[in-house]
């Protein structure tokens, strides 16, 4: 074999060698890296559950600041006659929400139709730190044999929508204090 052709091999032996143990260690120090980042996000929402459980359980009579109470399902537990004329918002992923709500025309998810008709009675979806608008009354619906309760809104004339009132239900949304 040639000196050129020896010295190829060799020199393409060293290169592929130390991309493998790049790659190697790339790929253990990227995985430590994510488990930690994994381990403290876990951390941090049990952290959040344990602070939501605290202030549910210390909340079971009325709420002295006005604040928003979620009862063990996430639904906002506070009175209606608290709650009336308040505006609600979508209850925020830190708070155990999805970060959106539906409002319907009836306090009901689905009708006799089935889960895959998704226009019966939604209306519209409301997402973030938009105002769904002021709580009017409230009502309850069964749902696989659990009795949601939902609120019947006054539906804030700047979301462009030309229902005036509609439903949602109390465990996707969620009101602010005045210092909110």
């Amino acid at each position: 074999m040639e000196k050129t052709t020896k010295t190829i091999i060799i020199v393409g032996s060293i290169i592929l060698t130390l991309g493998i143990a790049t790659g190697i260690i790339l790929y253990f120090t990227n995985k430590a890296k994510t488990e930690k980042e994994e381990a403290e996000a876990k951390e941090k929402l049990e952290k959040k559950q344990k602070e939501i459980e605290q202030a549910n359980e210390s909340s079971m009579g009325e709420v002295p600041d006005g604040r928003a109470k979620f009862n063990g399902e996430g639904e906002l537990s506070n009175p209606i006659s608290e709650l009336t004329g308040k505006t609600l918002y979508p209850k925020p992923r830190a708070l155990g929400g999805e970060g959106f709500a539906n409002v319907r025309s009836s306090a009901e998810v689905n009708d006799d139709r089935g889960w895959w008709d998704f226009s019966h009675n939604k209306l519209f979806s409301i997402a973030d730190d938009q105002e769904i608008g002021t709580v009017i009354s409230e009502t309850s619906g069964e749902h696989n044999g659990y009795s949601y309760r939902w609120f019947k809104v006054s539906i804030d004339p700047d979301n462009g929508q030309t229902e005036k009132t509609g439903f949602v239900r109390a465990d996707t949304v969620t009101f602010r204090t005045e210092a909110e």
